[in-house]
């Protein structure tokens, strides 16, 4: 009975988090990554220190960069795109970003009004580490992957961590391969 509970409610989120995400964009299908990123430009800035509900996220437009990476890390994903959720850490800052491999970029919720949101760069970590961190000012401390399932980071990377100011190791860690996989 518990698992036909849970797999009730699981289907009925996708679904919930489809006819929003439908009602927000006009349909289930944003055409490409920058498109995704533009559709919430009009979303405000609103810091929680959890990650909110999808649903909750478009219901308000309010939400942070967490909120927006992890949804379009399932948009995305479910449309075909590889994609990679990356953590930066810097002094008194958290940030998380899309990484799209097919864009060759990475979209950030900071940038999601820009005329061209998605962020190119390569796809290695210390890279876009040093990018996001340059958006901040500030140094970046440590970065790593991670992917988003059932409420639960999980990590898919070691944790680099930067113990120099330079932003160019001597070996650049590469994204995982397969990019987010999502249960069926």
């Amino acid at each position: 009975m518990r698992k036909l509970l849970r797999t009730f409610r699981t289907k009925y989120c996708k679904l919930a988090l489809l006819a929003g995400l439908a009602s927000l964009t006009g349909s289930a299908n944003a055409e490409t990554p920058e498109h995704f990123a533009q559709r919430f430009a009009t979303f405000k800035f609103e810091f929680h220190a959890e990650i909110q509900d999808p649903t909750v996220f478009l219901k308000t437009k309010k939400g942070d960069c967490d909120d927006f990476a992890i949804l379009a890390d399932d948009v995305l994903t479910r449309q075909g795109y590889t994609t990679h959720l990356i953590s930066v850490r810097m002094p008194g800052e958290t940030h998380v970003v899309l990484y799209v491999d097919e864009a060759k970029g990475y979209l950030d919720y900071n940038f999601r009004s820009v005329k061209h949101p998605c962020l190119r760069s390569d796809n290695c970590l210390q890279h876009i580490a040093a990018q996001v961190a340059s958006s901040f000012n500030l140094p970046w401390v440590a970065v790593y992957e991670f992917n988003y399932h059932h409420q639960m980071k999980h990590l898919v990377s070691d944790i680099v961590m930067n113990d120099k100011v330079d932003p160019s190791p001597n070996s650049p860690i590469q994204l995982a391969a397969a990019g987010s996989q999502h249960p069926k």
